[in-house]
């Protein structure tokens, strides 16, 4: 007896229920699944990790630092992250337009926030 037939043996019965039975199946078939969720929750993190690190570096070291070098550091970044955005963008088109990479979005957000900084 496979490990499904008992499953559904154990449902006949009425041990588990039929949305028990589906998801212990998936399992036991190992059935594919999406974890684009998840991984766009972590590029979403890793771009406010880097832009909080980033203010806390400036608030504490900015008279240390100088405002020429924290100015001249945050144009890079920022530079950087548009020129990226600016290579990479579709054409202009008038309706909606998808982005080109999960990427992109994330770059272009950690580009607007280090200007916001």
């Amino acid at each position: 007896m496979t490990m499904v037939e008992r499953l559904g043996s154990w449902k006949d019965e009425g041990v588990i229920t039929p949305a028990q039975f589906e998801r212990l199946g998936a399992i036991v078939r190992k059935d594919r699944f999406s974890v684009s969720l998840e991984l766009n929750a972590l590029l979403y993190l890793g771009v406010l990790s880097i832009a909080a690190g980033l203010l806390w570096t400036v608030r504490t070291h900015f008279t240390a630092l100088g405002d020429t070098a924290v100015v001249a550091a945050l144009t890079v970044i920022v530079a950087l992250c548009f020129g990226y955005c600016f290579a990479r963008t579709p054409a202009y088109s008038p309706g909606e337009v998808e982005s080109p990479t999960a990427v992109f979005d994330y770059v272009l957000y950690l580009g607007c926030l280090v200007f916001a900084i």
